[in-house]
């Protein structure tokens, strides 16, 4: 995706450009790539103060709704599921 290879680009000269790290995870999503979307908005939040915005914590609680789902407890032990 487009969007993903700009960010990178971008990312590679300023790691941690808070707009790019947001646009990236956004773009991770909806491709599936939810891992990569987590560890990006991961570093956005502990890099910058910005993430207090309300389009930044909806992209985090629904990251990890997403993520929640791919959990299955046996006997007592999280395991996560394969993506979809």
């Amino acid at each position: 995706m487009q969007v993903i290879n700009e960010c990178t680009c971008a990312l590679k000269y300023q790691p941690n450009y808070f707009k790019a790290l947001i646009r990236r995870a956004k773009a991770y999503k909806e491709t599936g790539f939810l891992d990569e979307a987590l560890e990006d908005i991961t570093k956005a939040c502990l890099t910058s103060e910005q993430y207090q915005t309300a389009s930044t914590v909806q992209l985090i609680e629904e990251l990890v709704k997403e993520l929640g789902k791919n959990i299955i407890i046996t006997n007592n032990h999280c395991v996560r599921a394969p993506y979809e």
